[in-house]
C-alpha cells in the first residue's frame, strides 16, 4: 500500500502535469469540453487502486458526518447497481466492453456525486478521474460514442519536468513514475465503489479491534 502522504504528492503532481497538458492544448486551439457540474463521466465505469481507495477511505472516516453520508451513498450504489444488472444478464455478457457499455446505459451516478453535482471527495479523487478530459463536446460525452479524450504531448510533459527541475523537485519524477507503474500494475484495480467499501470495511475493522483492544 502507498503511503498516504506519498499519495497525494503524486496527484498534486498529476494535477500539475495536466495544467500543463490542458494550457498546450489550448494554446493549439482546442477546447476543452469538461467544466465544473459536467457529470457524464461520472456514470462511466469508474476504477481506482487499493491505495487510491484507502486514501478515499480516510478521507471519508475524517469527519463523522461525511463517514454517514457517503458509506451510505456507496452502499446504496452497490445495491443500485447490482439490482440493474441481474435485471440485465450483466453476468453473461460476452466481454468487458460489452460490460462497460452496460454499465454506462445504467445510467447510475457515482456514489461521490451531490445534489449539486459536484464531487464529495474531489481533492482524493482518483488518477482515472484526475487524468480524463475530453476534447468533444458535451453532447458527445452524454452518449458516450467516439469521445475525443485529450492526451498528453511530449511538450507538455517535458513542460511539466522542466518545472520540477526549476523547484528543486527534480528527484519526484521518479517518484512520479513510479507510483503510478504501482497504480496501474502492481494493485488490485476495481469499480471504485466495490474498491472503496472493501477500504471502509477494513479501516471499521481496525476501529474496532482498537477500541476492544
Amino acid at each position: 500500500m502507498i503511503p498516504h502522504a506519498d499519495l497525494v504528492l503524486f496527484q498534486h503532481n498529476v494535477d500539475t502535469f495536466w495544467e500543463h497538458t490542458l494550457a498546450s492544448f489550448r494554446d493549439k486551439g482546442g477546447a476543452v469540453a469538461c467544466e465544473t457540474g459536467c457529470i457524464h463521466c461520472c456514470k462511466v465505469y469508474a476504477t481506482c487502486s487499493e491505495s487510491e481507495a484507502d486514501l478515499l477511505a480516510a478521507f471519508i472516516c475524517r469527519e463523522p458526518e461525511r463517514e454517514i453520508a457517503l458509506t451510505d451513498a456507496v452502499d446504496a450504489y452497490i445495491a443500485e447497481l447490482n439490482a440493474l444488472r441481474a435485471a440485465g444478464a450483466y453476468d453473461a455478457l460476452p466481454d468487458d466492453n460489452a460490460r462497460i457499455s452496460a454499465h454506462f446505459g445504467f445510467d447510475i451516478r457515482c456514489p461521490f456525486l451531490t445534489a449539486d453535482d459536484l464531487c464529495a471527495a474531489y481533492i482524493v479523487r482518483p488518477f482515472g478521474c484526475r487524468s480524463h478530459w475530453a476534447a468533444d463536446t458535451p453532447d458527445a460525452c452524454a452518449t458516450a460514442t467516439l469521445v475525443q479524450k485529450i492526451q498528453p504531448t511530449e511538450e507538455s510533459t517535458d513542460e511539466f519536468v522542466d518545472g520540477l527541475h526549476e523547484a528543486g523537485r527534480a528527484d519526484q519524477y521518479a517518484d512520479y513514475d513510479d507510483i503510478g507503474r504501482t497504480l496501474s500494475q502492481e494493485e488490485t484495480v476495481g469499480l471504485i465503489a466495490d474498491q472503496v467499501e472493501l477500504a471502509l470495511t477494513r479501516r471499521l475493522m481496525e476501529r474496532d479491534d482498537a477500541s476492544t483492544g
